[in-house]
C-alpha cells in the first residue's frame, strides 16, 4: 500500500505490503522506492516489505534545516515510520547512500534491528561540503 505521512514534522512517502518478517528497503541519494521493485517481486510472499523515499527525495518532502543533522533526520524518520506502523524491529537493507542511511540508524537506534544489510555503500557518516551538494541537489 502506498502512503504518504506526516511524520517527524515532514511528509514521508512509503509503501508497506505484505506480512512476515519486516524488511525495510533503504533506497541510494537521489533514488526512490522504486529502484527495489525485483525484491518486491521477490519477498512479497514471506516478509512484511517497507520501501520508504528519504526525506528529500522521490515523493516525500523536501530537505530543509542544518545540513549536518540530515543523516540523524533520516534516521530518526525511519524509527517514527516504524512506530507508525507498529513495527518494533526489523531488518533494514542500503544501499549506496542508503547503506550510510542504514548504518547511521544501526548505530542511533540498534535496538530497531533485526538485521543489517549494507550493499555498495560507505561508512563515512560526516557530512563533507561535496556530499553536501549532492544531498541538496536531490532535494
Amino acid at each position: 500500500m502506498s502512503r504518504s505521512t506526516l511524520l517527524s514534522n515532514t511528509d514521508l512517502f512509503h509503501e508497506d505490503e505484505g506480512t512476515g518478517k519486516a524488511l525495510v528497503f533503504v533506497p541510494g541519494l537521489g533514488a526512490t522506492h522504486e529502484m527495489f521493485k525485483p525484491q518486491v517481486d521477490a519477498f512479497r510472499g514471506s516478509h512484511q516489505l517497507i520501501r520508504p523515499d528519504l526525506r528529500g527525495n522521490g515523493r516525500s518532502a523536501r530537505l530543509v534545516g542544518p545540513i549536518g543533522t540530515i543523516l540523524d533526520r533520516q534516521c530518526d524518520d525511519m524509527a517514527a515510520l516504524l512506530d507508525h506502523l507498529g513495527i518494533i524491529r526489523v531488518v533494514m537493507i542500503g544501499v549506496s547512500y542508503g547503506g550510510t542511511v542504514a548504518l547511521h540508524f544501526a548505530l542511533r537506534h540498534p535496538d530497531r534491528l533485526a538485521g543489517l544489510v549494507i550493499v555498495d555503500s560507505f561508512a563515512e557518516l560526516q557530512i563533507t561540503q561535496p556530499m553536501e551538494a549532492l544531498l541538496l541537489a536531490g532535494s
